[in-house]
Protein backbone atom coordinates (compact mmCIF):
# COMPACT_ATOMS: atom_id res chain seq x y z
CA UNK A 1 0.00 0.00 0.00
CA UNK A 2 1.21 3.45 -0.90
CA UNK A 3 -0.84 6.61 -0.30
CA UNK A 4 -2.50 8.65 -3.03
CA UNK A 5 -1.17 12.10 -3.75
CA UNK A 6 -4.51 13.66 -4.63
CA UNK A 7 -5.98 14.07 -1.17
CA UNK A 8 -5.31 17.11 0.99
CA UNK A 9 -5.90 15.06 4.14
CA UNK A 10 -3.03 12.68 3.30
CA UNK A 11 -0.61 15.13 1.69
CA UNK A 12 1.95 15.05 4.52
CA UNK A 13 1.73 11.26 4.72
CA UNK A 14 2.21 10.96 0.95
CA UNK A 15 5.22 13.30 0.94
CA UNK A 16 6.85 11.62 3.95
CA UNK A 17 6.25 8.13 2.52
CA UNK A 18 7.68 9.06 -0.86
CA UNK A 19 10.76 10.62 0.69
CA UNK A 20 11.29 7.61 2.96
CA UNK A 21 11.03 5.29 -0.04
CA UNK A 22 13.15 7.15 -2.57
CA UNK A 23 15.54 9.47 -0.74
CA UNK A 24 18.58 7.93 0.95
CA UNK A 25 18.43 8.62 4.69
CA UNK A 26 19.68 7.45 8.08
CA UNK A 27 17.68 9.72 10.37
CA UNK A 28 14.44 11.64 9.99
CA UNK A 29 16.41 14.86 9.93
CA UNK A 30 17.99 13.62 6.67
CA UNK A 31 14.51 13.58 5.10
CA UNK A 32 13.30 16.96 6.36
CA UNK A 33 14.51 19.72 8.62
CA UNK A 34 12.28 21.12 11.34
CA UNK A 35 12.02 24.44 9.50
CA UNK A 36 10.18 23.21 6.40
CA UNK A 37 7.03 21.21 5.69
CA UNK A 38 6.91 17.70 4.25
CA UNK A 39 5.55 19.21 1.01
CA UNK A 40 8.50 21.60 0.75
CA UNK A 41 10.99 18.79 1.40
CA UNK A 42 9.24 16.62 -1.19
CA UNK A 43 9.17 19.38 -3.82
CA UNK A 44 12.88 20.13 -3.27
CA UNK A 45 13.73 16.44 -3.56
CA UNK A 46 11.61 15.96 -6.68
CA UNK A 47 13.17 18.95 -8.48
CA UNK A 48 16.68 17.54 -7.97
CA UNK A 49 15.74 13.87 -8.48
CA UNK A 50 16.90 11.97 -11.57
CA UNK A 51 14.36 11.07 -14.24
CA UNK A 52 14.05 7.48 -13.03
CA UNK A 53 12.94 8.64 -9.57
CA UNK A 54 10.43 11.09 -11.08
CA UNK A 55 9.08 8.20 -13.21
CA UNK A 56 8.64 6.05 -10.10
CA UNK A 57 6.72 8.86 -8.41
CA UNK A 58 4.49 9.28 -11.46
CA UNK A 59 3.88 5.53 -11.72
CA UNK A 60 2.81 5.29 -8.08
CA UNK A 61 0.00 7.75 -8.82
CA UNK A 62 -0.74 6.08 -12.18
CA UNK A 63 -1.97 3.02 -10.28
CA UNK A 64 -4.61 5.12 -8.51
CA UNK A 65 -5.57 6.92 -11.72
CA UNK A 66 -6.19 3.55 -13.41
CA UNK A 67 -8.11 2.27 -10.41
CA UNK A 68 -10.36 5.36 -10.48
CA UNK A 69 -10.94 5.03 -14.23
CA UNK A 70 -11.85 1.34 -13.89
CA UNK A 71 -14.24 2.08 -11.03
CA UNK A 72 -15.90 4.88 -13.00
CA UNK A 73 -16.25 2.68 -16.06
CA UNK A 74 -17.70 -0.14 -13.99
CA UNK A 75 -20.22 2.20 -12.38
CA UNK A 76 -21.28 3.62 -15.74
CA UNK A 77 -21.58 0.10 -17.16
CA UNK A 78 -23.83 -0.86 -14.27
CA UNK A 79 -25.98 2.17 -14.91
CA UNK A 80 -26.30 1.36 -18.61
CA UNK A 81 -27.07 -2.29 -17.86
CA UNK A 82 -29.77 -1.21 -15.42
CA UNK A 83 -31.34 1.03 -18.06
CA UNK A 84 -31.24 -1.75 -20.64
CA UNK A 85 -32.96 -4.12 -18.23
CA UNK A 86 -35.77 -1.62 -17.79
CA UNK A 87 -36.09 -1.16 -21.53
CA UNK A 88 -36.11 -4.89 -22.16
CA UNK A 89 -38.67 -5.48 -19.44
CA UNK A 90 -40.78 -2.68 -20.82
CA UNK A 91 -40.61 -4.19 -24.30
CA UNK A 92 -41.53 -7.62 -23.01
CA UNK A 93 -44.42 -6.11 -21.12
CA UNK A 94 -45.66 -4.42 -24.27
CA UNK A 95 -45.31 -7.63 -26.29
CA UNK A 96 -47.14 -9.62 -23.63
CA UNK A 97 -49.94 -7.06 -23.55
CA UNK A 98 -50.23 -7.18 -27.34
CA UNK A 99 -50.38 -11.00 -27.39
CA UNK A 100 -53.00 -10.94 -24.60
CA UNK A 101 -55.05 -8.49 -26.63
CA UNK A 102 -54.76 -10.73 -29.71
CA UNK A 103 -55.93 -13.74 -27.65
CA UNK A 104 -58.89 -11.77 -26.34
CA UNK A 105 -59.85 -10.72 -29.87
CA UNK A 106 -59.76 -14.35 -31.03
CA UNK A 107 -62.08 -15.47 -28.25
Amino acid sequence: YFPRRDGAEVEDFYCASTLALLKPWRSLHSLKSNLITWRQAFDTFKEAAPGRVRDIIANIQYYYDCEDAASNEQESSRGEAGNNDCEIRGQRGSEEEESDMELEERD
